[in-house]
Protein backbone atom coordinates (compact mmCIF):
# COMPACT_ATOMS: atom_id res chain seq x y z
CA UNK A 1 0.00 0.00 0.00
CA UNK A 2 2.81 2.43 0.80
CA UNK A 3 4.06 2.15 -2.82
CA UNK A 4 0.64 2.83 -4.36
CA UNK A 5 1.09 6.62 -4.39
CA UNK A 6 4.49 6.22 -6.08
CA UNK A 7 3.12 3.93 -8.79
CA UNK A 8 0.17 6.26 -9.42
CA UNK A 9 2.68 9.09 -9.81
CA UNK A 10 4.69 7.00 -12.30
CA UNK A 11 1.59 6.23 -14.34
CA UNK A 12 0.49 9.88 -14.45
CA UNK A 13 4.00 11.17 -15.19
CA UNK A 14 4.58 8.64 -17.97
CA UNK A 15 1.54 9.72 -20.02
CA UNK A 16 1.32 7.38 -23.00
CA UNK A 17 4.75 5.81 -22.35
CA UNK A 18 5.43 2.50 -20.64
CA UNK A 19 7.32 2.58 -17.35
CA UNK A 20 10.21 0.10 -17.38
CA UNK A 21 13.02 -0.77 -15.00
CA UNK A 22 16.77 -0.39 -15.62
CA UNK A 23 17.20 -4.07 -16.50
CA UNK A 24 14.51 -3.86 -19.18
CA UNK A 25 16.10 -0.68 -20.57
CA UNK A 26 19.48 -2.41 -20.82
CA UNK A 27 17.94 -5.42 -22.61
CA UNK A 28 16.21 -3.08 -25.07
CA UNK A 29 19.45 -1.19 -25.73
CA UNK A 30 21.27 -4.50 -26.35
CA UNK A 31 18.55 -5.54 -28.82
CA UNK A 32 18.77 -2.19 -30.65
CA UNK A 33 22.54 -2.60 -30.89
CA UNK A 34 22.10 -6.15 -32.26
CA UNK A 35 19.59 -4.99 -34.90
CA UNK A 36 21.86 -2.13 -35.96
CA UNK A 37 24.69 -4.67 -36.24
CA UNK A 38 22.73 -6.76 -38.77
CA UNK A 39 23.31 -5.51 -42.30
CA UNK A 40 20.10 -7.16 -43.58
CA UNK A 41 17.96 -5.66 -40.79
CA UNK A 42 19.45 -2.21 -41.41
CA UNK A 43 18.64 -2.55 -45.14
CA UNK A 44 15.05 -3.67 -44.49
CA UNK A 45 14.36 -0.96 -41.90
CA UNK A 46 16.19 1.66 -44.00
CA UNK A 47 18.12 2.84 -40.96
CA UNK A 48 20.34 5.80 -41.77
CA UNK A 49 19.22 5.80 -45.41
CA UNK A 50 19.16 9.39 -46.62
CA UNK A 51 18.08 8.70 -50.22
CA UNK A 52 14.35 9.02 -49.60
CA UNK A 53 13.34 10.34 -53.02
CA UNK A 54 11.58 7.14 -54.10
CA UNK A 55 11.37 5.52 -50.65
CA UNK A 56 8.94 6.27 -47.84
CA UNK A 57 9.69 4.93 -44.34
CA UNK A 58 6.98 4.65 -41.67
CA UNK A 59 7.73 3.71 -38.05
CA UNK A 60 5.18 2.74 -35.38
CA UNK A 61 2.39 3.76 -37.71
CA UNK A 62 -1.25 3.16 -36.76
CA UNK A 63 -3.39 1.91 -39.66
CA UNK A 64 -7.04 0.95 -39.79
CA UNK A 65 -9.25 -0.55 -42.46
CA UNK A 66 -12.93 -1.31 -42.86
CA UNK A 67 -13.57 -4.88 -43.94
CA UNK A 68 -15.79 -5.64 -46.91
CA UNK A 69 -18.98 -7.56 -46.00
CA UNK A 70 -18.33 -7.14 -42.26
CA UNK A 71 -19.79 -4.79 -39.66
CA UNK A 72 -16.39 -3.98 -38.20
CA UNK A 73 -12.85 -3.17 -39.21
CA UNK A 74 -9.32 -3.93 -38.08
CA UNK A 75 -6.47 -1.77 -36.89
CA UNK A 76 -2.90 -2.12 -35.76
CA UNK A 77 0.34 -0.26 -35.13
CA UNK A 78 3.01 -1.48 -37.53
CA UNK A 79 6.61 -1.38 -36.26
CA UNK A 80 8.04 -0.41 -39.63
CA UNK A 81 6.94 -0.43 -43.24
CA UNK A 82 8.84 0.85 -46.23
CA UNK A 83 7.42 1.73 -49.62
CA UNK A 84 10.00 1.52 -52.39
CA UNK A 85 8.40 3.29 -55.35
CA UNK A 86 11.32 2.48 -57.64
CA UNK A 87 10.61 -1.28 -57.25
CA UNK A 88 6.83 -1.10 -56.64
CA UNK A 89 7.29 -2.92 -53.34
CA UNK A 90 6.08 -2.42 -49.78
CA UNK A 91 8.11 -4.08 -47.02
CA UNK A 92 6.43 -4.79 -43.68
CA UNK A 93 9.05 -5.32 -40.96
CA UNK A 94 7.89 -6.63 -37.60
CA UNK A 95 10.49 -6.68 -34.82
CA UNK A 96 10.40 -9.55 -32.34
CA UNK A 97 12.57 -10.42 -29.35
CA UNK A 98 12.62 -13.91 -27.93
CA UNK A 99 14.14 -15.61 -24.90
CA UNK A 100 14.71 -18.67 -27.09
CA UNK A 101 17.17 -19.20 -29.93
CA UNK A 102 16.63 -18.13 -33.53
CA UNK A 103 16.01 -21.73 -34.58
CA UNK A 104 12.99 -21.92 -32.22
CA UNK A 105 11.24 -18.86 -33.69
CA UNK A 106 9.16 -20.74 -36.31
CA UNK A 107 7.48 -22.60 -33.40
CA UNK A 108 6.72 -19.26 -31.72
CA UNK A 109 4.81 -18.10 -34.81
CA UNK A 110 2.14 -20.72 -34.14
CA UNK A 111 2.30 -20.65 -30.34
CA UNK A 112 1.89 -16.85 -30.04
CA UNK A 113 -0.26 -16.60 -33.20
CA UNK A 114 2.19 -14.20 -34.84
CA UNK A 115 0.73 -15.44 -38.15
CA UNK A 116 -2.50 -13.60 -37.25
CA UNK A 117 -0.64 -10.36 -36.59
CA UNK A 118 1.30 -10.73 -39.86
CA UNK A 119 -1.87 -11.37 -41.83
CA UNK A 120 -3.68 -8.39 -40.27
CA UNK A 121 -0.70 -6.12 -41.03
CA UNK A 122 -0.72 -7.43 -44.61
CA UNK A 123 -4.44 -6.62 -44.95
CA UNK A 124 -3.88 -3.15 -43.45
CA UNK A 125 -1.04 -2.39 -45.86
CA UNK A 126 -3.12 -3.57 -48.84
CA UNK A 127 -5.72 -1.06 -47.72
CA UNK A 128 -3.09 1.65 -47.39
CA UNK A 129 -1.80 0.94 -50.93
CA UNK A 130 -5.36 1.12 -52.23
CA UNK A 131 -5.84 4.47 -50.47
CA UNK A 132 -2.71 5.93 -52.13
CA UNK A 133 -3.64 4.30 -55.46
CA UNK A 134 -0.66 1.92 -55.60
CA UNK A 135 -2.53 -1.40 -55.63
CA UNK A 136 -0.09 -3.03 -58.07
CA UNK A 137 2.71 -3.03 -55.47
CA UNK A 138 4.10 -6.31 -54.12
CA UNK A 139 4.00 -6.70 -50.32
CA UNK A 140 6.91 -8.48 -48.61
CA UNK A 141 6.59 -9.35 -44.90
CA UNK A 142 9.61 -9.88 -42.63
CA UNK A 143 9.93 -10.85 -38.99
CA UNK A 144 13.17 -9.30 -37.72
CA UNK A 145 14.03 -11.46 -34.70
CA UNK A 146 16.53 -10.88 -31.90
CA UNK A 147 17.10 -14.04 -29.86
CA UNK A 148 18.40 -14.59 -26.32
CA UNK A 149 22.01 -14.60 -27.58
CA UNK A 150 21.40 -11.27 -29.39
CA UNK A 151 21.60 -13.01 -32.74
CA UNK A 152 19.48 -11.35 -35.44
CA UNK A 153 17.75 -13.07 -38.32
CA UNK A 154 15.25 -11.67 -40.81
CA UNK A 155 12.56 -14.25 -41.62
CA UNK A 156 10.88 -13.40 -44.92
CA UNK A 157 7.36 -14.81 -45.25
CA UNK A 158 6.67 -16.44 -48.60
CA UNK A 159 3.64 -15.55 -50.69
CA UNK A 160 2.14 -19.03 -50.24
CA UNK A 161 2.61 -18.93 -46.46
CA UNK A 162 0.96 -15.51 -46.27
CA UNK A 163 -1.95 -16.85 -48.36
CA UNK A 164 -2.37 -19.73 -45.87
CA UNK A 165 -2.29 -17.25 -42.98
CA UNK A 166 -4.90 -15.06 -44.65
CA UNK A 167 -7.20 -18.10 -44.99
CA UNK A 168 -6.77 -18.80 -41.26
CA UNK A 169 -7.35 -15.11 -40.50
CA UNK A 170 -10.61 -15.18 -42.47
CA UNK A 171 -11.78 -17.95 -40.09
CA UNK A 172 -10.80 -15.83 -37.07
CA UNK A 173 -12.70 -12.85 -38.50
CA UNK A 174 -15.74 -15.05 -39.10
CA UNK A 175 -15.72 -16.00 -35.42
CA UNK A 176 -15.21 -12.37 -34.40
CA UNK A 177 -18.15 -11.36 -36.56
CA UNK A 178 -20.38 -13.94 -34.86
CA UNK A 179 -19.50 -12.58 -31.41
CA UNK A 180 -19.88 -8.99 -32.61
CA UNK A 181 -23.29 -9.55 -34.21
CA UNK A 182 -24.76 -11.84 -31.56
CA UNK A 183 -23.21 -10.00 -28.58
CA UNK A 184 -22.33 -13.48 -27.31
CA UNK A 185 -19.11 -13.45 -25.29
CA UNK A 186 -19.73 -16.12 -22.65
CA UNK A 187 -18.26 -18.98 -24.66
CA UNK A 188 -15.65 -19.26 -27.43
CA UNK A 189 -17.11 -19.69 -30.94
CA UNK A 190 -16.61 -23.48 -31.10
CA UNK A 191 -18.31 -24.01 -27.74
CA UNK A 192 -21.16 -21.62 -28.53
CA UNK A 193 -21.89 -23.71 -31.65
CA UNK A 194 -21.53 -27.07 -29.89
CA UNK A 195 -18.65 -28.05 -32.18
CA UNK A 196 -16.45 -29.43 -29.38
CA UNK A 197 -16.76 -33.17 -28.88
CA UNK A 198 -14.42 -35.27 -26.73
Amino acid sequence: DKNLVYFEHLIKASGNKDVIDQEMLERCEESVKAVKGSQRAVELLRLGDSSFELVEVFNETPLKRKLANRNFGIQGIIDNFVIDHSQNKLYINDLKTTQKSISDFPDSIEYFKYWLQASVYNILCKGYLKKIQKENYKIIFNFIVVDKYKQVYCFEVSKSTMRDWEIKTAEVLKKAEYHYKEKEYKLPYEFAHGDVVL
